[in-house]
């Protein structure tokens, strides 16, 4: 989770503050998709009656959990407007901030053996992705371990550091061959 980096330093997951938002417009359309502008990094989705929005900003090792209040009027709100003009008309009801494990290398997540300790596996830094990208994950490393032939081609996303030598990361292409 979001704590990695302080159980293992040479893990580059950390936590980042994320505000969201909940807002109630006139008009529900209830049957809209999760829906992300690009140009902004707004998304929104409808949650019951009324809608949930995402800051684009967030902060690396906030202290606090207090949402980014001004993010509403500054960006999400025109953000809403400019895609669906219904939203010119809501009301902000709610929101709150929390963190996401980020891996600060390349917002992916890391999954795997440690590359140092023998029994220590890895799957963190799924940057509020985790619902989507994380039910494979068990699977993957509960077979791949304990069989001589991989079933897949599983490949390592990140060679952390050597902690007495270069902290330069690099991308392991190699196919790595089971204990």
């Amino acid at each position: 989770g979001c704590w990695t980096n302080k159980l293992l330093s040479d893990i580059p997951v950390v936590p980042q503050k994320h505000t969201v938002f909940r807002v109630k417009c006139p008009r529900h359309i209830p049957e809209m998709p999760l829906t992300g502008d690009l140009s902004t990094g707004v998304y929104w989705r409808p949650e019951g009656k009324e809608y949930i929005a995402g800051s684009p900003n967030s902060i690396f090792d906030s202290p606090n959990l207090e949402p980014e209040w001004n993010d509403f009027e500054e960006l999400v709100w025109p953000a809403l407007a400019k895609r669906v003009p219904a939203f010119e008309k809501l009301k902000l009801t709610g929101g709150w901030a929390g963190y996401y494990d980020t891996n600060k290398l390349d917002n992916n997540a890391i999954v795997g053996k440690h590359p140092k300790m023998k029994n220590v596996y890895l799957a963190t830094g799924f940057t509020g992705r985790g619902l989507m990208q994380a039910p494979g994950t068990p699977t993957s490393r509960a077979i791949f371990p304990s069989s001589r032939e991989a079933p897949c081609r599983f490949r390592p996303l990140l060679r952390c550091p050597d902690p007495g030598g270069s902290s330069k990361h690099s991308i392991d292409t190699s196919f790595p061959k089971p204990d």
